[in-house]
């Protein structure tokens, strides 16, 4: 009620109210959403929020088609992020009717205030929110079909419990995954520090060693100068190994 108060929308006890979210798109299909409510009944309302991608006359057109203007509020500009809550927190269900997505970002917005969704089979919207039981899937993009499943969510109460449960669960899976990325990354650096230490310390330790051995090799004979070299060869990679030991 609060959030209907804000957006200056009436607040009915009977009414069912649909939200089209974001930029205002061809692809987004809001003719179609504007077609499917014509099929509805006088309570379903449609919020319509979202800065449209050129004329926003064609869809005016169709709501005047539909004959019942006063079902509908618009908000044809840029959602601010302070603003979008209460958008949502307006809604019973958001409905997205594309005719072609890859994913959608509403998605994760709709899980976040715990807002079902009604989508169309396209992309990978059955995946992310059908498969995933947090609304339901439209087989085809029609307003005949997209009506149906809007009428079947509001037919059947528990599929609003059942689909909040659902983005609970996605919401504590998400949460996990963000909380395990710090230490995946401490891990991964951790990993190339100790090679780069490793290769720094057996660099030094070579040169050490040469440093240690450079008297003998002053004023050598060719034989000694061979053996001093292979003694320190030996003895380098013999210090290498110890602290590669030390190291893991």
């Amino acid at each position: 009620a609060q959030a209907e108060k804000l957006l200056c929308i009436p607040h009915k006890d009977d009414s069912r109210t649909l939200l089209f979210f974001g930029l205002i798109r061809e692809y987004k299909g809001l003719d179609i959403l504007i077609r499917a409510m014509k099929l509805l009944d006088q309570r379903y309302r449609l919020i319509i929020a979202g800065e449209p991608y050129g004329s926003f006359d064609k869809y005016s057109d169709l709501i005047s088609e539909c004959g019942a203007p006063s079902r509908f509020f618009i908000f044809p500009q840029y959602i601010k992020d302070s603003e979008v809550k209460k958008y949502f927190c307006a809604a019973d269900l958001a409905v997205l009717p594309y005719r072609s997505a890859t994913q959608s970002g509403i998605n994760a917005v709709a899980n976040h205030f715990e807002l079902p969704m009604v989508v169309t089979d396209v992309g990978g919207l059955k995946e992310t929110i059908g498969d995933r039981g947090t609304g339901l899937v439209c087989n085809d993009c029609t307003p005949e079909c997209v009506a149906s499943a809007i009428e079947e969510y509001f037919s059947h109460p528990e599929l609003k419990e059942m689909f909040i449960q659902h983005k609970e669960r996605e919401r504590t899976l998400e949460l996990e995954q963000i909380l395990q990325r710090p230490y995946r990354i401490h891990q991964h650096i951790a990993q190339k520090m100790k090679k780069i230490i490793i290769t720094i310390a057996s660099t030094l330790l070579l040169c050490s060693c040469a440093q240690a051995q450079g008297s003998w090799w002053l004023f050598p004979g060719k034989k000694d100068k061979k053996e001093n070299v292979q003694a320190t060869q030996k003895e380098s990679e013999s210090l290498k190994t110890t602290v590669i030991e030390e190291a893991r």
